[in-house]
C-alpha cells in the first residue's frame, strides 16, 4: 500500500471563489502537517494509468464554518509523496478535507476523507491524519416502470471518509442507457431531466423511460458535482477546477443501478365489422 504524506505550511489565501468567503481577522498562522493514507491499494484490470490504485492528484481543502477561511490546493501524487503551502491563519475548529481523483475529460473523485476539530495555534504544528475511503451509495425507488413513463430515485450517498451532502455535493445529473456502460472506459451518456440538488440526506433524481416494446434493461448512475469551495482556480486547465463524483462509482468497481422497463401486456381486442 503506497502512502501519501502531504505537508500544509504556510500561506496562500486562495481568489476567485465569487465573494463567498472573507478573510481571517488574523495574520497570525501555525502549520497543518497532513498524512493522507488510503484504506486500500485498488487492483485495476484496464490501462493501469487510467485508473492507477491510489489516483493521480489529490485535492485539499482546508476551512473554517465561522471564520469563512477556505484554502484548496491540488497536489500530483508522487510515490515518495510530497508537500504543499496552504494559508493556515491560527485558529480552533477547522475542517481538514481531502479527495483523490484523476482527470480524463473530466475530474473523477475516487475517494475521499475528512478530519474535523483542528485546532492550529501560532508558530505550532498539528499533526492530522485522514483516511481515504471509496463513497458507497444506495438508491431507492422502484425497480421497474413503464415505457415511457416517469420515474424517480433517491441516491443516499454514505462514506466517503465523512464527506457527502451539501458540505461537499452541489448538483447532479441522472445518467441512463438501455446499453450498459459499466466499462469506465464508456462516455458517460448524456443527460435527459432536470437537474438535481444534493440534499444532506439525499440526492433525488427523476428520469423518463425509453419507449420499448420488449423488457428491457436500465442501466444508470449520477454524475454529481462538488460545490464551488473545492473550485481549485490556480490549476491552469479550466477543465480541471471543478470535481466530480459517481454514484455508483464504476471507477471504483462499483456496479450500475439498474431498473427494468416493463411493456405493457395483455387488455381487450375488439374486432368490429359491418356484418
Amino acid at each position: 500500500m503506497r502512502r501519501v504524506v502531504v505537508a500544509v505550511i504556510t500561506l496562500v489565501v486562495l481568489a476567485g471563489l465569487g465573494g463567498c468567503m472573507k478573510a481571517p481577522d488574523t495574520e497570525a498562522e501555525g502549520i497543518i502537517h497532513i498524512t493522507i493514507q488510503p484504506t486500500n491499494a485498488y487492483p485495476r484490470s484496464i490501462v493501469p494509468k487510467l485508473i492507477p490504485a491510489n489516483a493521480e492528484k489529490v485535492r485539499i481543502r482546508i476551512w473554517h464554518p465561522s471564520s469563512g477561511f477556505n484554502g484548496v490546493s491540488t497536489i500530483a501524487l508522487q510515490p515518495q509523496g510530497q508537500t504543499v503551502d496552504i494559508a493556515v491563519p491560527s485558529n480552533n475548529g477547522y475542517f481538514v478535507d481531502a479527495v483523490s481523483y484523476y482527470n480524463v475529460t473530466l475530474p473523477l473523485a475516487l475517494t475521499g476523507g475528512r478530519a474535523s476539530g483542528v485546532n492550529v495555534t501560532v508558530d505550532a504544528t498539528t499533526n492530522v491524519q485522514i483516511t481515504l475511503r471509496a463513497w458507497h451509495v444506495d438508491v431507492i425507488g422502484s425497480d421497474t416502470v413503464a415505457p415511457e413513463a416517469e420515474y424517480a430515485l433517491d441516491f443516499v450517498a454514505t462514506d466517503g471518509g465523512g464527506l457527502i451532502t451539501r458540505q461537499t455535493f452541489d448538483t447532479a445529473t441522472l445518467r441512463a442507457s438501455t446499453t450498459s456502460f459499466q466499462d469506465p472506459l464508456t462516455p458517460l451518456p448524456p443527460f435527459a431531466g432536470a437537474i438535481g440538488v444534493a440534499y444532506d440526506d439525499r440526492i433525488p433524481l427523476t428520469g423518463t423511460a425509453p419507449d420499448v416494446d420488449v423488457e428491457t434493461t436500465l442501466y444508470m448512475a449520477a454524475l454529481v458535482q462538488f460545490n464551488q469551495y473545492w473550485y481549485d482556480y490556480a490549476l491552469p486547465n479550466q477543465a480541471e477546477r471543478p470535481m466530480f463524483l459517481e454514484l455508483p462509482n464504476r471507477h471504483m468497481e462499483d456496479t450500475l443501478h439498474e431498473i427494468t422497463v416493463v411493456p405493457v401486456s395483455g387488455g381487450i381486442v375488439v374486432d368490429i365489422s359491418s356484418e
